[in-house]
């Protein structure tokens, strides 16, 4: 725990940070408190941080508080270090914003705040430090600071879109409804390869009762991105204004299944820097996250490999590497994986899905089947584990059970274009022409460029 200071040693502190950039330039800081090791069960090495005595450090060298972070990853925490010592050997804007990096990186947010608060008092000019202070004051959930801080932000450098994202989302979330639809507006104009303008302005319609505009909107932002929380959570409230609980539900079962809280780190490339900065097991995983739509095949490996060989135990992480040997063809790196994730979880029915998932791509379908069964023994309802039953039932041409398994999915994930055309097939194969016709249709209502349907449309309407 850090030991409190006592009012005096507040008060000088408070001079010696006015003073900072007289007194201490140009002279070597003192020795930072020694680092220690150990090794901790299913965690590897760790360095062991004395938070008080660095606390003192930073007080003499007239340096905000450090991160109260008692232990961390080796590689962090020598970051952190050389960090500090620069920040009190050079005392610069860019010195001061490596700490705060490190700081927010670690979801230390008041250090983080103070110190791009020097970098920004060194250099006025460089949007990027109240841009880095209005993202942690927006974390810590203070809204006013956070808008003051990218309003400062945006003012400096009015190009960042990200500003606006975040902008909008401040003022909605604080009820200025207009500067809300003015900043959503202004980032869906400068990336309209995103969705989550679009999704912004359709919280706003739907705020107005506008449930036609709510709709156009959040549509768009489907076709850009349906696997999306946000997209999906409020495809759900809109259906659920419309009357449509079934439909709704769908859009809430989608959303539950997606990840959350990825609001900004994947449109955010300032914060993408700041999480590289202390290279933890941690960024490496949401570096991993942001980069997971890019299918850089090389890049996700690497650092799959690397997270797994810091968190043996991630379980997760296993999921997500073996899945990408799967998708290179590398199948017994899959398969040797998967063994090794089911050695920490035996009954979890994601692994013996990716099982499934596996032979499916090899071919096997007979025993892709056995091993899809295993995980719906376990868990009946999951759509991951229908998917992979069902293709493997339409490779053996078992095609009304096919057709059973791709109908409940169609259920639960209405846009899921590559499920509806595999309905499709399964429909065609037994002679439902017109059901099969809807459902390719559909397909390319979802995605008009699908591979085959508009092919397979046209056939059985007797124009191809």
């Amino acid at each position: 725990m850090m030991t409190r200071r006592s009012g005096v040693g507040l008060f000088l502190a408070t001079i010696a940070l006015v003073a900072c950039g007289r007194t201490h330039r140009g002279r070597d800081p003192g020795p930072l408190p020694e680092l220690r090791y150990d090794n901790q069960p299913g965690q590897g090495r760790v360095a062991r941080i004395d938070v008080a005595q660095v606390a003192e450090w930073c007080d003499a060298e007239a340096l905000p508080l450090p991160p109260a972070v008692g232990s961390a990853e080796p590689v962090v925490a020598e970051a952190l270090y050389g960090a500090l010592a620069a920040a009190a050997r050079q005392r610069s804007a860019e010195s001061f914003g490596q700490v705060g990096r490190i700081a927010e990186s670690l979801d230390a947010h008041r250090s983080a705040i103070e110190y791009f608060r020097l970098a920004g008092d060194k250099d006025g000019g460089d949007y990027r430090w109240p841009y880095y202070r209005g993202s942690a004051h927006q974390a810590l959930g203070e809204n006013q600071q956070a808008i003051e801080a990218l309003e400062l932000a945006r003012t400096i450098d009015a190009s960042y879109p990200t500003t606006f994202a975040r902008l909008g989302q401040l003022y909605l979330d604080e009820g200025r409804y207009e500067e809300a639809h003015d900043s959503f507006r202004r980032y869906m104009e400068m990336k309209p390869e995103d969705w989550f303008g679009q999704v912004g302005l359709g919280r706003l319609a739907l705020l107005d009762g506008d449930l036609d505009q709510a709709r156009e909107l959040l549509e768009q932002a489907a076709r850009i991105r349906a696997a999306d929380f946000q997209v999906q959570f409020q495809l759900g409230r809109l259906h659920a204004a419309l009357g449509d609980r079934e439909r709704a539900q769908a859009h809430f079962d989608a959303a539950a299944a997606l990840p959350k809280g990825a609001w900004f780190l994947l449109r955010d490339p300032l914060m993408q820097e700041l999480e590289e900065s202390a290279g933890s097991a941690a960024s490496l995983q949401r570096e991993f996250e942001r980069l997971s739509e890019t299918r850089d095949w090389p890049t996700l490996t690497r650092l799959a490999e690397e997270i797994v060989d810091r968190r043996p135990n991630d379980a997760t992480m296993l999921l997500n590497l073996a899945g990408i040997y799967r998708i290179q063809s590398r199948f017994e790196d899959a398969h040797a994986t998967l063994d090794r994730a089911l050695k920490v979880r035996p009954d979890d029915s994601r692994f013996l899905c990716a099982r499934a998932e596996t032979f499916l791509a090899q071919g096997e379908f007979e025993r892709s089947l056995t091993a899809a069964q295993s995980a719906l023994d376990i868990q009946p309802e999951m759509v991951r584990g229908l998917v992979v039953r069902g293709r493997a039932r339409l490779m053996l041409k078992r095609y009304a059970k096919a057709e059973l398994d791709l109908r409940q999915v169609a259920e639960q994930v209405p846009e899921d274009a590559a499920n509806l055309f595999a309905l499709g097939e399964a429909l065609r194969l037994q002679g439902k022409t017109s059901e099969a016709i809807a459902a390719y249709g559909r397909v390319l209502e979802l995605q008009p460029g699908f591979p085959n349907a508009q092919k397979m449309l046209a056939y059985l309407q007797g124009t191809g």
